[in-house]
């Protein structure tokens, strides 16, 4: 049994159709890495940027760049992109973050997914000068050092966290104290679905910071009690503490923070 013959207006219509799609699918694997840039910018309210981007949205590379509300902006790292648009066909895209420089901690792999993103492998080292792009305020502490993020599996949702990470904060300094460095810090996060725990402590140093927290992510309460401590030098740190607190005795203060953070 012999087909249609299909009209020579359907024809060309045809391959009108075919050539258009080819040229789309065509556009979409060159897209340049500017339109990466762009998005990203747009996504993150123009708090995030990729500076001198080159490549393509796929494979490329670019200066990534933190800008906070009135912090200046703060070039972090040189890095690289891979993202595998293939895995689309999956529900899931993964996109491999890379530093150029060798010598510098920065790499992380991430699945986007509809409804959570899940990050392995992460080790990325930051100057701890980017607290105050995300919470302006510390910009008065004038923090310096180094932060070092790890985690090996961390799954994060809209109002859940599943997994551990931790936060180092090593050779700690703050322009309140004459102190360099107050000592090394650890904030290790947990998280079961909606709730998170967090502890902080000293391996050492001359300040000693302890604490525990509670996040509920369904509610965005967020609670902290922890203490700071002098064990040492504590004429040249008492400018710190006194911003910390009321002196409870030892030059001890409690850390109490008392929050509302959503995700």
């Amino acid at each position: 049994m012999r087909g249609i013959p299909l009209s020579r207006t359907a024809r060309w219509f045809i391959y009108g159709l075919l050539a258009s799609i080819f040229c789309l699918l065509f556009a979409v694997a060159t897209a340049p890495a500017a339109w990466l840039a762009w998005g990203v910018a747009r996504v993150s309210d123009q708090r995030v940027h990729l500076d001198a981007a080159q490549g393509s949205v796929w494979q490329g590379q670019a200066t990534l760049v933190l800008q906070g509300e009135h912090v200046p902006a703060q070039p972090l790292a040189d890095i690289s992109w891979r993202i595998n648009p293939l895995w689309l066909v999956t529900g899931r895209l993964p996109v491999a973050l890379r530093g150029i420089d060798p010598e510098q901690r920065f790499q992380a792999d991430i699945d986007l997914h509809l409804d959570k993103t899940v990050l392995r492998d992460v080790d990325i080292e930051l100057p701890a000068g980017v607290i105050a792009l995300l919470y302006p305020p510390a910009l008065f502490f004038s923090f310096g050092g180094e932060l070092r993020l790890t985690a090996a599996a961390l799954e994060l949702q809209r109002q859940a966290v599943t997994g551990q990470a931790g936060l180092y904060w090593q050779a700690a300094t703050t322009g309140l104290s004459k102190v360099k460095p107050l000592g090394d810090y650890r904030l290790f996060l947990s998280g079961k679905g909606a709730r998170a725990t967090l502890k902080l402590d000293t391996p050492r140093g001359a300040l000693l910071l302890i604490g525990d927290g509670q996040w509920d992510l369904a509610s965005g309460r967020f609670d902290f009690n922890g203490l700071a401590r002098p064990l040492g030098h504590a004429a040249d740190l008492e400018p710190l503490l006194q911003a910390l607190g009321r002196d409870q005795g030892a030059g001890m203060r409690a850390i109490d923070v008392n929050t509302t953070l959503q995700m």
